[in-house]
C-alpha cells in the first residue's frame, strides 16, 4: 500500500512539475545507492548527480538531432524510469 502511494505521488508531482522533477526522484536514490551509509554526503552528491544528469541529457539532446532538438525531459525520463523499475524490482526480490 506504502508503495502504490509513492508511485502515485511521484506521477503526481511529474504530472504537475513537468518531467525535469524526474531528477528531484532520481538524484537522491542513486546517491543513496553510491554512498549507502554515510548519510551527510548523500545531499551533496544528490546535487552534484541531479546536475550532472541534467547537462548530459541536455547536450545529448541537441546532439541526437542538430536540425531540431529532443526534449530534455524525455531523456531524463528514459534514463529514470528503468532505473526506479529495477528499484522497485530489486526491493521486492
Amino acid at each position: 500500500m506504502l508503495l502504490i502511494l509513492a508511485v502515485g505521488l511521484a506521477c503526481a508531482s511529474v504530472a504537475v512539475a513537468g518531467s525535469l522533477s524526474f531528477v528531484g526522484l532520481l538524484a537522491p536514490h542513486v546517491a543513496k545507492t553510491i554512498v549507502k551509509k554515510e548519510n551527510h554526503w548523500t545531499f551533496v552528491l544528490s546535487g552534484l548527480f541531479g546536475a550532472l544528469l541534467v547537462n548530459v541529457a541536455d547536450i545529448f539532446a541537441r546532439v541526437i538531432l542538430p536540425s531540431g532538438e529532443i526534449p530534455t525531459g524525455i531523456l531524463i525520463a528514459l534514463i529514470g524510469a528503468p532505473y526506479f523499475l529495477y528499484l522497485l524490482f530489486q526491493k521486492q526480490a
